[in-house]
């Protein structure tokens, strides 16, 4: 770890608390020491003392050195990586806004034994756009419409956006209200540049009706944002799996995000576009 800070400036830092000094484990960023379909790649890491455990403090360190990878160096992405059981770390991957696609899973290198219990890996990635977008001086802000003037603005925001381009009235906004159903709203500064509607379905599952991007605030990772919102309101909520029909033309976006085909199974039984495709995930 040494040899790597000396040579690249960055590496795995000694972590130790504030109020006694205590040497309690790493966390840092350091280059990927072997070739994968990833690399070459800086990855961030912690290992801290099992007593240390469950007190934020990877969290705590990971979001600066994230911040200086960032910021500092100029790094354009960041991922993490370890076995697909860890779900401890998986869980601090997540919390420090790092997304997970089961497309960038890999048997480690360095595990060469067939059937080893630590072989198989997954890997989180976050880019310095997307990293951005989740700082508070962005602007940026998330909430469910709860009020009737928030509902009024998501209404207005959906049929400009989403109902005016299929040539229709909104035909559901009956929805508002409904304990079942979800509206939010994404917020620059004062103005809305995005919805989503999620309505919740028995067995843990939820549907994705709606998300929209204002069309002159499109490609500049919005809806990414917006959806990992939604996506970690739902696993808060209990939630374990999200559908939705997309159209082919959105597909990239939600591939990227790590849906893929799942049945959609609605439980009303609505008839679906035949066009759209049906994708899910496992939250």
């Amino acid at each position: 770890m040494s040899d790597h800070i000396t040579k690249y400036g960055f590496g795995f830092w000694a972590a130790s608390l504030i109020e006694t000094g205590e040497f309690i484990g790493f966390i840092g960023i350091k280059n990927v020491p072997f070739t994968a379909p990833f690399t070459p790649a800086v990855e961030i890491g912690w290992r801290l003392a099992f007593k240390h455990w469950g007190k934020g403090y990877a969290s705590e360190g990971a979001t600066a050195c994230l911040k200086y990878g960032f910021e500092t160096l100029g790094l354009k992405e960041i991922v993490s990586l370890t076995t697909v059981k860890n779900i401890r770390s998986r869980h601090v991957m997540e919390k420090i806004g790092m997304h997970y696609d089961p497309k960038d899973d890999f048997d480690h290198p360095l595990l060469l034994e067939e059937g080893h219990p630590l072989r198989r890996h997954v890997l989180y990635r976050l880019t310095k756009n997307e990293w951005s977008l989740q700082q508070p001086e962005s602007g940026l802000s998330v909430r469910i419409c709860k009020t009737s003037e928030e509902n009024i603005l998501a209404i207005a925001f959906r049929q400009k956006h989403f109902f005016d381009a299929r040539g229709i009235q909104d035909p559901y906004t009956w929805t508002f209200g409904l304990e079942n159903h979800r509206h939010v709203i994404l917020q620059k500064e004062d103005r809305i540049i995005g919805y989503a509607h999620i309505q919740y379905w028995p067995a843990r599952r939820a549907a994705l009706r709606i998300i929209v991007i204002d069309e002159m605030q499109q490609h500049k990772g919005y809806g990414s944002y917006l959806m990992r919102w939604c996506e970690q309101m739902l696993k808060e909520d209990g939630i374990q799996t999200i559908h939705t029909e997309a159209h082919p033309e959105a597909i990239r976006f939600y591939e990227r995000l790590g849906y893929s085909n799942m049945p959609f199974d609605e439980p009303d039984g609505h008839p679906s576009d035949e066009q759209d495709i049906s994708i899910g995930k496992y939250l």
